[in-house]
């Protein structure tokens, strides 16, 4: 018996190109070409910003397999993407009936839903309650005015601190051009925010040397408590 080798894909793709340039397209084929290879569709990953771009992803997969299931020549396009010689109808209704079925376990969507899957799974390890909501940008932007507000009336009780307060907004607003002082303060704290909680440009998204390294050299894995837990997860 002739032993069947599968084409080996390369563990990560990166794709840098302008919108509009078939960045979408290049996934899709991606998927379906794991897809062929005997990838099981809840174990694919593919995350990115916003629903509106999940939700076009999963659309044009879902239309690319329908596409090649009705159309002959739109099949020998998805060969040729590929890199089949052929691709049968059946082999297209075979994926879309994979992918239909684990609907519910797709990991297709956003970083944002994915990472609250994971926070939801392992919420008391986390140390945060179990049922929480994802904020858009108007929610948290309204969390931060009702806080700054809160700031301000509860600093009015100290007069220093709230003289101070005043000085840096007048020390800030000498030369801006806007006319709510809060309004400013908001800018400059959204801006603090950023460049606190936002990614580190030394070090590139999905560096393996950094997720995937052992636990003794890695500076996220050897911080207790999950120096502990690292080597039995590992394990598993």
């Amino acid at each position: 018996m002739k032993e069947i080798v599968r084409d080996p894909m390369p563990p990560r793709l990166l794709i840098l190109a302008n919108a509009g340039s078939g960045k979408t397209y290049e996934l899709v084929t991606r998927c379906i070409k794991l897809l062929s290879l005997g990838q099981k569709p809840d174990e694919i990953l593919a995350l990115t910003f916003t629903r509106k771009a999940a939700a076009e992803f999963l659309q044009k997969l879902f239309e690319r397999l329908g596409d090649a299931v009705e159309n002959g020549k739109k099949r020998s396009d998805l060969a040729r993407d590929l890199g089949m010689p052929d691709v049968s109808r059946d082999r297209c209704i075979e994926w879309m009936h994979k992918l239909i079925d684990a609907l519910p376990r797709l990991s297709m969507g956003t970083m944002d839903q994915f990472f609250g899957r994971i926070v939801r799974g392992f919420p008391f390890e986390l140390g945060v309650a179990r049922e929480f909501e994802l904020l858009d940008d108007a929610a948290q932007q309204e969390n931060l005015r009702v806080t700054l507000e809160r700031l301000f009336r509860e600093g009015t009780s100290d007069k220093e601190a709230l003289a101070d307060l005043l000085e840096m907004l007048r020390q800030s607003n000498r030369n801006r051009s806007g006319a709510s002082a809060l309004r400013d303060l908001q800018d400059d704290v959204s801006k603090l925010h950023a460049q606190i909680a936002g990614p580190s440009k030394n070090v590139a998204w999905g560096d393996a040397r950094t997720i995937w390294a052992k636990p003794e050299e890695n500076q996220f894995l050897s911080a207790p408590p999950l120096a502990q837990a690292a080597p039995a997860f590992l394990q598993e």
